[in-house]
């Protein structure tokens, strides 16, 4: 989930700062930003192991409080301190670019003195295709910003959750029953991410309708040869 976040400024980024050469080097922006994340998430989950020991070929928890709070901080950081600093940084300056070029506005339309048909035609057009970009990046910035709401929210819990366990009133050590929960409801919220970019995006949510119902229409298809096999089965064996 950080990492798509991440990822998701930095190609918003490099669209708006480098038009030019985004959809020439699109192939390898991709590849770097699947590099980083493969990257980014073996570094971060270092910190983790300083959570357990191994003695004897078994792997047993870490005792030492004092080494659990620096992995506790060490993890903070390139969980939550790092990437939000990254996606803050990226959207000034995209935001600093989309206001320099006139297209990050909430006015709607702008008041002209057309002289003729064709300047009307021409204003209309200019009119048409800045709106479409206003509205565009609205729903990345919405998209963004619900992600990095949802970022925001994993870790105030997360750092709650640490305090109530080093004052021993919960249990969220590596091998707890709480940590492992909250594993999962973090990865439930990521896996459902795709779907906040697709209601928030017009273009992703009208494509991805349009896959389902072909998808829908194919499994449709196929249950009903099945049962047109089936019912002259019987038939052939007679």
């Amino acid at each position: 989930m950080v990492c798509n976040t991440t990822c998701q400024s930095a190609d918003r980024f490099w669209a708006v700062l480098y038009p030019n050469t985004y959809r020439i080097n699109a192939k390898r922006y991709i590849t770097i930003c699947f590099l980083i994340t493969a990257f980014y998430s073996g570094v971060a989950s270092i910190a983790r192991f300083f959570g357990v020991r191994h003695i004897d070929g078994k792997c047993d928890v870490n005792e030492d409080s004092l080494t659990n709070q620096v992995a506790s901080f060490v993890d903070s950081g390139f969980r939550y301190v790092i990437p939000m600093t990254v996606i803050v940084s990226i959207n000034i300056l995209v935001f600093r670019e989309l206001h320099r070029m006139g297209l990050f506005k909430f006015e709607t339309r702008r008041k002209r003195t057309p002289s003729s048909d064709t300047v009307v035609s021409m204003m209309n057009q200019e009119d048409q295709a800045a709106q479409s970009v206003i509205k565009s990046q609205r729903k990345i910035f919405l998209n963004v910003t619900l992600l990095t709401v949802e970022m925001t929210a994993i870790e105030v819990v997360t750092i709650i959750l640490s305090v109530l366990d080093a004052y021993d009133m919960l249990d969220f050590g590596v091998d707890s029953t709480c940590r492992m929960c909250f594993i999962f409801v973090t990865a439930l919220l990521s896996g459902c991410n795709p779907f906040v970019e697709i209601s928030t995006m017009t273009i992703l949510r009208n494509s991805f309708r349009t896959q389902w119902l072909k998808y829908l229409s194919k499994f449709r298809q196929i249950h009903l040869i099945r049962n047109v096999l089936d019912h002259t089965k019987p038939t052939v064996e007679r």
